[in-house]
């Protein structure tokens, strides 16, 4: 009787193999849940996301004859961030030499 704990009649054998049947259950879900794997899955217009479903393509917005395109410009947050760190790294030095 080694599989028992002493002063309980459990039978460790049992819950592993209920644990690995209950685990193969929910991963065969998940696996069945998804719509894509690969790019390939989705479509020519469209791509795999990371929650993998099939997305569209960003498309270009047509106004009055002009094409505007949803770009997003990350060059002032970069460089805030950049003075940010140079102020904190002079403001350490100055601390520092105190």
């Amino acid at each position: 009787m080694a599989n028992e704990i002493p002063g309980l009649n459990i039978n460790w054998q049992i819950i592993i193999n209920l644990l690995s049947i209950v685990l193969t259950v929910f991963a065969i879900f998940y696996l069945t849940n998804k719509e894509c794997i690969q790019h390939t899955d989705c479509g020519p217009d469209a791509y795999c996301g990371v929650d993998d479903k099939c997305q569209d393509f960003p498309v270009e917005k047509q106004q009055s004859g002009n094409v505007v395109k949803e770009q997003n410009s990350l060059v002032l947050l970069s460089a805030i961030i950049s003075i940010s760190l140079i102020i904190g790294s002079i403001i350490y030095v100055k601390r520092v030499r105190k």
